[in-house]
Order: C-alpha cells, then sequence, then structure tokens
C-alpha cells in the first residue's frame, strides 16, 4: 500500500506558498472539481476504484497547491469509506494544512491503533504537526522511533522533520547534517514520475537556504549548484521548470546576500513580468535593503503570495522604516502562523521565524516596538 502522507507537514505551490484566487477564480475552479466527480462517479468501475480515482485526483490537486480542491475530493472519498487507511490520511492530510491539529492527531491515532504497516508513516506526520505546535519533546519521541526503521522512506522524513528542530534550537550546523543525510536517499528513490518534492534538487536548495540564512552565501550557492546538476532531461517538464525558476531565484538570494544588489535585479530582471509572483519577493527585499522600503511595500501590495512570508516582507519594510509598531506586529503574526504546509514549507517557516529572531536581537525594536 502505497502511503501519500509521507510528504504531509514537513511542493512548490504549496498551500501559503501559492497564488491566492479572485473569488472568480475559486468559482471556476470549483466547477471543474464538481464535474470532475460527476465524471468519475459515474463511470461503470467498482466502487471501491471509483474512491480510488477520485483520491488519486485529489492528490493531484493538493501536489499542485490546490489545497480547496484536494480537500473537497478527500471530503468525499472519506464519507464513502471512512474505514480506507488512505482516506483516512487524505482527511488528516487537509486538516493538518488547514490548522485543525487534534482532528488530524485523531486521525492518526486511528492508523497507528489499525495498521502496523502505516504505523511509522503515522508518526511522521504527527511528528511534524508536534514540531509545527511547539511540542519538540513528542516530536523527538517520535523521531527517534522512525530513525530505527529500514524503511528509506521513513529514515528521509525523520531527517526533515530533525532538521527542522535543530533550526528551532538554533543548531543550524546540525539543521544542516541532518538533511545532507537525506539525499542518498532521495538519490535511490526518485523518479522522472515522483512528486515534484521529491527531487533530490530540494534537499540540496534547502541545505543552500540555511546556509543563506547563517549569512554563509558562498556555501549555499555550492548547494544550489550541486542541486541543479541533478536535473535530468527525462524528469517531468513541469518539475524542470519550477526547479530552473527556483534557482534563478536563489542565485539572486545569494547575490543580494553578497550585497550586490543591482546584480541580483539583473539576475531575475528578464523573468520578472512574467512571474511577479515568483520574483516579487526578492524585489521587495532589495528595495528594502536600499532604503526604499515604501517601494518595497508598493511592491508587495500586488504580491499575490499571501501568508507567512509576505507578511514577514512587509514587517522587514515597515522596521526599515523606523515603523517598529507595525512591524512588530506583522512579526508577532508570522511567529503565531497556524498553516504552514509539507516538509519543505515547515524549513522555509523556521528559517524566517530564526530571522525575525535576529531582528529582534536587535534592541531597537524592543526598545521603540510600542511607538511608530
Amino acid at each position: 500500500m502505497k502511503i501519500h502522507f509521507l510528504l504531509a507537514l514537513v511542493v512548490q505551490t504549496m498551500v501559503l506558498g501559492t497564488c491566492s484566487k479572485s473569488n472568480k477564480d475559486s468559482m471556476v475552479q470549483k466547477n471543474k472539481v464538481d464535474l470532475l466527480m460527476d465524471s468519475l462517479v459515474n463511470t461503470d468501475l467498482p466502487k471501491s476504484d471509483k474512491i480510488r480515482s477520485i483520491r488519486n485526483a485529489g492528490f493531484s490537486y493538493y501536489y499542485n497547491g490546490d489545497i480547496h480542491s484536494a480537500d473537497t475530493l478527500f471530503t468525499y472519498t472519506y464519507g464513502q469509506d471512512s474505514t480506507d487507511i488512505e482516506n483516512i490520511y487524505a482527511v488528516a492530510l487537509v486538516n493538518s494544512i488547514q490548522g485543525n491539529y487534534d482532528r488530524s492527531l485523531a486521525l492518526l491515532n486511528q492508523i497507528i491503533h489499525r495498521d502496523s504497516l502505516a504505523k511509522l508513516s503515522a508518526y511522521g506526520s504527527m511528528a511534524s504537526i508536534y514540531c509545527f505546535i511547539g511540542e519538540e519533546e513528542k516530536a523527538k519521541t517520535l523521531v527517534r522511533t522512525m530513525l530505527k526503521s529500514k524503511r528509506d522512506q521513513i529514515r528521509r522524513e525523520a531527517y526533515s522533520i530533525a532538521s527542522v528542530l535543530s533550526i528551532k534550537k538554533d543548531s543550524i550546523a546540525q539543521a544542516i547534517n541532518f538533511m545532507r543525510l537525506r539525499i542518498p536517499i532521495s538519490k535511490k528513490l526518485y523518479t522522472p514520475f515522483s512528486p515534484r518534492l521529491e527531487h533530490p534538487y530540494w534537499d540540496y536548495h534547502l541545505i543552500g537556504n540555511i546556509y543563506l540564512t547563517a549569512h554563509l552565501p558562498d556555501s549555499a550557492a555550492r548547494y544550489f549548484d550541486e542541486g541543479l546538476a541533478f536535473l535530468n532531461p527525462t524528469d517531468n517538464p513541469k518539475t524542470i521548470s519550477v526547479i530552473k525558476d527556483d534557482y534563478t531565484y536563489f542565485r539572486s538570494m545569494y547575490l543580494f546576500k553578497k550585497g550586490l544588489y543591482n546584480e541580483s535585479y539583473t539576475n531575475f530582471e528578464a523573468d520578472f513580468e512574467s512571474n511577479k509572483n515568483g520574483f516579487g519577493g526578492i524585489w521587495a527585499r532589495i528595495l528594502i535593503e536600499k532604503g526604499l522600503p515604501d517601494s518595497a511595500l508598493t511592491i508587495l501590495h500586488t504580491y499575490s503570495r499571501n501568508g507567512y512570508y509576505k507578511t514577514f516582507l512587509r514587517g522587514k519594510a515597515h522596521f526599515k522604516s523606523g515603523r517598529f509598531k507595525d512591524a512588530n506586529s506583522l512579526f508577532r503574526e508570522v511567529l503565531e502562523f497556524h498553516q504552514v504546509g509539507e516538509w519543505y514549507w515547515q524549513h522555509e517557516y523556521a528559517l524566517i521565524c530564526k530571522e525575525i529572531q535576529d531582528i529582534y536581537s536587535d534592541s531597537q525594536i524592543k526598545r521603540n516596538g510600542s511607538q511608530n
């Protein structure tokens, strides 16, 4: 039995990392989902095959960042058969993404007590939730159990969670070491048909991102380059496109961290108009550091990637302008976020929180946080 929840909690376009849709777009998407479900329900397949087809369609939406549509399909399959392990996993998945942790944990507990094969996968999902909500000791206990597994997928999941836990402890070297342990497993397991975030590039990418946060851009660049070199012409074309865009973004972040702001902008300038949502964040960062925080806020006003990252950048812009009360409010909003997503986004979120804590170490915001 294939356990899809292995990737949960701890996709390149995922939950808060996706573009926000207008009401009109949401209605169109809803109609598409309804039509899809109707077409699958009305086939001549046996009921179990219909449910499997609808659930697989749900995972397709999920892995492409459309959580609302995935939720609609998963809710239907769970309603048709609430005893099926994969239906339970699917509903637990969307509940965790939506911040309904108690519901997700209750569903995962059902699996633990019913299926010994699925138990370790459920442990990983529970550990990710505990890690995110600050119950690190519970997460560590589950991770230690997972690391004893002979299954590659389970150990890879455990290394991801252990890396996030290390970031939260400010143990950057340890976080990097755990991510390095993922790489050989990812290389072993990856095929051109694997979900996008199972590509080994993302392991290299996250190590690079950790180095960027630690202000070691040259080390970061080495890992970004090594990850890109692992791209293969036989990979899914969409995966290749997303990874190349990501590499462009983080090549610009490397130049940004080196203080080469003009070169950073030039690196993504040709792609900016066609992908403002992809490069709006780095452009806002550049404007903030060049002393143009209000221009950065203008960029962010049209930047459709909502969630903790946009809120964080708005806080940075207000901080740079000396509006410490506004900055403090936005940073606190980020630190209290209850929806993040899968393992990749948990890493990004943990690094953003570390960057906020580094800002708070500056007594200026502490001293002036109650006034503008």
